[in-house]
């Protein structure tokens, strides 16, 4: 299997106070990761990239 390069991350959280209601005892706390990795397959065609995807 190819070597996963991590290109890019991106990590994102949310504290939600108050949304149309009564405002909340404690905040509502909502989070989001992403990361970006290289694609060892650009640049040639690979009629089957499944086994990557199950690694």
């Amino acid at each position: 299997m190819p070597e996963v390069v991590i290109r890019k991350k991106v990590i994102g959280v949310e504290e939600i106070f108050h949304d149309g209601g009564p405002v909340a005892e404690t905040p509502l706390r909502r989070a989001a990761a992403i990361a970006v990795i290289r694609n060892p397959f650009a640049g040639a065609y690979v009629a089957n990239i499944e086994w990557f995807m199950d690694d």
